[in-house]
């Protein structure tokens, strides 16, 4: 079995409060400064949250990209066993995950279905993992048991923003491209600069950032928070995340 760890940011796990649970991806830990920032956001948000910093890097730093990939079924595993384990409510559960994490995600929200009948509230996927699980030359397409798909939770949301190393088709009810028929994403410069940007913009989001569209879509003429925890806004929309 993979090893996880649980890390409580707010001290002992409280049932009667929400819970947020934040996943690293490949090459990646909880130590990261990204998941310690969005701590912070959580917890200004809702003191009393449980915010759960998920850590399986003694699976997912290696150089063997397909370990990595393998552990993920496990390490989701895991993490509904730990809700279930804690008496976490699911409604007022959101799990986040970024890159491999969004994958671990929605196989966590998966089992906690499969063995309580009941849904996780949220899942938001930053920049799902693409190679090994939308298909391609060299692997199949991983089935929806093994990867984020919009059944995993009552509501699924997918930052998309990088078309090199993220998921390029839909996976959630709903799939926000950002900025996709840019080469780089703001202030990035290389393909993993792009994959880094969906946590990047996810934490503005959650400090209150707006973006101002140049055209209406669906998200009317900003878009912000609001956009993905209300399930006003599904399908496939494309925003635009550079100064207007």
């Amino acid at each position: 079995m993979v090893r996880v760890s649980f890390n409580n940011l707010n001290g002992t796990f409280n049932a009667s409060q929400s819970t947020y649970v934040i996943t690293h991806g490949y090459n990646s830990s909880s130590q990261n400064s990204w998941i310690s920032e969005m701590a912070n956001s959580l917890r200004l948000q809702n003191p009393n949250a449980n915010i759960i910093a998920v850590d399986w890097a003694a699976a997912a730093n290696t150089i063997f990209y397909s370990n990595a990939v393998n552990a993920t079924v496990s390490v989701g595993n895991q993490i509904a066993d730990y809700l279930i384990g804690v008496g976490a409510n699911p409604n007022t559960t959101q799990l986040i995950g970024h890159s491999l994490g969004a994958h671990v995600s929605g196989i966590a929200g998966d089992r906690y279905d499969a063995l309580t009948g009941v849904a996780i509230d949220t899942i938001v996927g930053l920049d799902p993992a693409g190679p090994s699980f939308e298909g391609g030359w060299f692997s199949r397409a991983k089935p929806e048991s093994q990867r984020l798909d919009a059944t995993d939770a009552t509501r699924v949301v997918a930052l998309h923003t990088s078309e090199t190393l993220g998921y390029d088709g839909r996976l959630a009810d709903l799939d926000l491209y950002v900025n996709w028929d840019d080469a780089f994403q703001p202030g990035q410069w290389n393909f993993g600069g792009n994959h880094s940007y969906a946590h990047q913009l996810y934490n503005k989001l959650l400090s209150g950032a707006s973006f101002i569209q140049d055209t209406i879509n669906k998200t009317g003429t900003h878009f912000d928070l609001f956009d993905i925890n209300n399930d006003y806004l599904i399908g496939s929309v494309d925003v635009n995340t550079y100064a207007i």
